[in-house]
């Protein structure tokens, strides 16, 4: 999940990183409507919070996560 969560993979809509990503669009569409039920707000809120927070986990890995 981490490769679709990028900081430019964020700013994209979903339909058109598929192809970036290597994925069916479908399969794209999903793990954003995950991500923002998880979240429990959409994706447009906190935006810098948010890509930040991406961009976190990108650099750093996984030890920056909260732990489940």
């Amino acid at each position: 999940m981490t490769r679709t969560c990028t900081p430019a993979a964020a700013r994209v809509r979903a339909a058109a990183s598929p192809d970036g990503l290597h994925v069916h669009k479908s399969t794209v569409k999903y793990r954003v409507a995950r991500a923002v039920a998880q979240r429990g707000r959409p994706l447009e809120d906190d935006r810098l919070e948010l890509e930040l927070a991406l961009t976190a986990v990108h650099w750093l890995g996984e030890a920056v996560l909260p732990e489940r």
